[in-house]
């Protein structure tokens, strides 16, 4: 853990010391690194402040500018949805009437409104490293040889911080080096290989976009789907040789509470007169959102139509390599369209998955 500390203690001291040279030509995915290399640094040593105080001392009002307008609430990515709110409020809801009655059953609940507050077992299986590192590298070896290879090459360059500090896994680019790194959760259990299988569908995303990871991590509504299908590739691996698969199950259900909570979510804000979708303060009071919170409009959409379509794609092999010779930024139609992709075929993916699964 020391090095790993003191390897982004170096990183985040390189760029703020370079900050007004890297600027001109990366602002974006400068401050986008930079903010995720200061909040794995303060969480790591488990001090809030290192975040907001190196970030001030580069140019507080162009961090401000960028990270909050363009980042964290882009603008475009709000435009898309507007756009586009008809079709996200009729696909969602032809989505929730086709599965509401599976949802109900599975959660045991009389009222979707209620997803939100149900809850599912944790993960209970204990994995010492040794085996989670074998079961990966079996599972790569004989489904995702690509999968290993990128594995491999983010061992020997030394790409993967793990930490039982940080409760969630993420990846983000390395602006200094212009190479991606993940970030894994360790709690030894099979969330561990879940995470990152699913942490290297983002990279070979990010490879798949030609590093413009800007565009991938802050605009595409599309950013969850590859990694989402690869989750969902494991899922069927482990439940088909009868591994950990109560915890895999859980797992799932998490996703599917997580995926159709959002997709409620959508059709309300999809309801909404475009004026109010611009005022974030309304949309907070609408969802009766504490004032405070940190209401985040892109995780929703990204995360839901990830699991959406991630789990129609592991239902529908055929599909998955013609989009993936495709590069989907915003939202559009037209390339559901093309994909052959409609809510039918969704809930039809979704009855076939849940009945593989015994759930329903």
């Amino acid at each position: 853990m020391k090095n790993d500390v003191n390897k982004l203690k170096s990183q985040i001291e390189f760029l703020c010391k370079n900050f007004s040279y890297y600027k001109k030509e990366h602002s974006f995915d400068l401050i986008y690194s930079l903010r995720n290399l200061t909040s794995l640094y303060s969480d790591l040593l488990n001090e809030e402040l290192v975040y907001y105080n190196k970030i001030k001392s580069c140019h507080p009002f162009l961090i401000m500018k960028v990270y909050y307008r363009d980042i964290k609430y882009p603008k475009c990515f709000f435009n898309n949805f507007i756009y586009n709110k008809e079709f996200h409020k009729n696909f969602m809801s032809n989505i929730i009437d086709g599965l509401g009655y599976s949802l109900k059953e599975i959660f045991s609940i009389d009222n979707l409104e209620n997803l939100a507050s149900c809850e599912v077992d944790e993960l209970t299986s204990f994995i010492d490293n040794k085996k989670l590192n074998s079961l990966l590298f079996n599972y790569f070896e004989n489904n995702d040889k690509e999968a290993l290879n990128i594995y491999q090459e983010l061992v020997n360059d030394n790409r993967i911080f793990e930490s039982d500090e940080i409760r969630c896994s993420y990846t983000t680019y390395d602006i200094i080096n212009r190479l991606p790194f993940m970030v894994i959760f360790k709690d030894n259990s099979i969330f561990d290989m879940i995470a990152m299988v699913h942490e290297i569908g983002h990279i070979k995303d990010i490879y798949r976009y030609n590093n413009k990871i800007y565009d991938y991590i802050n605009k595409s509504t599309f950013s969850e789907v590859f990694p989402m299908y690869k989750e969902n590739r494991l899922y069927d691996y482990l439940i088909n040789n009868n591994l950990y698969k109560n915890d895999i199950i859980n797992s799932f259900k998490v996703n599917l509470l997580d995926c159709f909570t959002g997709c409620i979510l959508i059709e309300k804000l999809a309801s909404l007169n475009s004026y109010y979708l611009k005022n974030r303060r309304y949309i907070q009071n609408f969802f009766n959102y504490d004032s405070n919170a940190d209401f985040n409009i892109f995780d929703t959409i990204t995360y839901s139509y990830g699991f959406l379509l991630g789990t129609y794609f592991s239902e529908n092999e055929d599909k998955i390599e013609y989009y993936t010779k495709q590069k989907y930024f915003l939202f559009n139609k037209r390339d559901l369209d093309n994909l052959g992709i409609n809510s039918k075929d969704i809930v039809d993916s979704y009855q076939k998955k849940l009945r593989k699964y015994n759930l329903i």
